[in-house]
């Protein structure tokens, strides 16, 4: 139903050549659109099922594992920085003052 009303609603506003251009759209572009799908499609789904607790538990653990993967792999061209216990710690109480 989603799909239809936007397919409308670009017909309507006259930018539905806009559309012909996705060709030359950087693939990392489309993984970022399917990566948020898979997001919001996994959340109704895991919801009614495991809880919303340990759903979102589950997404911030994924976003934690996947930013020190990226962070110790330097693949974003970023400056490395190694995964010792401390860091993995996170900050300490002083920090939270």
């Amino acid at each position: 139903m989603g799909a239809a009303v936007l397919s409308l609603i670009t017909t309507l506003a006259g930018s539905l050549g806009a559309l012909a251009g996705l060709s030359d759209v950087p693939w990392w572009h489309a993984i970022g659109g399917l990566a948020s799908a898979l997001y919001v499609v996994s959340g109704i789904l895991l919801f009614p099922r495991l809880g919303v607790v340990v759903t979102v538990g589950q997404y911030i653990a994924g976003q934690m594992l996947a930013s020190v993967s990226l962070d110790t792999s330097g693949i974003l061209v970023l400056l490395r920085s190694r995964s010792t216990s401390r860091r993995l710690q996170g900050p300490g109480p002083c920090c939270w003052e």
